[in-house]
């Protein structure tokens, strides 16, 4: 918190009157010793499959760009970059810098099926490496159907059951009602290839909110 004072020609100007109705100040009542943000790591797990070539896959990465742009000012937020298709693979580890992960997100490719529950333990282990308390989540995004239902059901169920938060988003083609029921929330499950960036950027503004207020939940 900062007070400033001002004068011209030695006459000190009046403080400005700021309103803080709306604003959450109450942080600065506490002792900045005992503030912390709290850390997030998060895994963006996205869909690769044959479906998604063309303009979905472009919107994918742009839905990318958008995430770490909004979070690379955010030092206790980690990003990892998991893609699946046929099988699934780490793209940038977590905590990779923001240069390491745009490149990453350039690299993103179209190689097969559509391995979803695979993805999901591929994206569950990368945030398994964390070493510090952190609130966990997923943000997985596809257009499709799953090789395996059961298989993917089990592998959100294993993520929910270490405390990780599964946030689902689908375009067109993906089942939402299925969609529901691996994630942890069924809010803004499905979304249009123009509207995907706008989720992805409010999915980064809501968890890094929760850096700063230092919040950690578990699911």
């Amino acid at each position: 918190v900062v007070s400033i004072s001002a004068s011209v020609d030695g006459r000190a100007l009046d403080q400005p009157t700021i309103d803080n109705a709306d604003r959450d100040i109450a942080w600065t009542d506490e002792d900045p010793r005992e503030h912390r943000q709290a850390a997030i790591d998060v895994c963006l797990a996205i869909d690769c499959s044959g479906s998604m070539s063309g303009r979905p896959l472009e919107e994918a990465r742009d839905a990318c760009r958008a995430f770490v742009k909004e979070l690379a000012p955010r030092a206790a937020v980690r990003v990892a970059l998991v893609s699946f298709a046929s099988g699934a693979r780490v793209e940038a580890e977590l905590g990779a810098a923001a240069e390491s992960l745009q490149s990453a997100i350039e690299r993103l490719h179209i190689y097969g099926g559509t391995d979803m529950a695979n993805g999901l333990s591929v994206a569950r282990a990368s945030l398994d490496t964390a070493t510090s308390p952190s609130r966990k989540a997923i943000v997985l995004l596809t257009d499709g159907e799953p090789d395996d239902r059961p298989a993917t059901v089990a592998a959100a169920k294993a993520c929910k059951d270490q405390g990780i938060e599964v946030l689902a988003r689908g375009v067109t083609g993906a089942d939402a009602n299925f969609l529901a029921s691996i994630a942890s929330a069924d809010d803004g499950l499905m979304t249009t290839l123009d509207e995907m960036a706008d989720s992805f950027r409010g999915i980064a503004r809501q968890l890094s909110q929760t850096a700063a207020r230092g919040e950690i939940r578990r699911s």
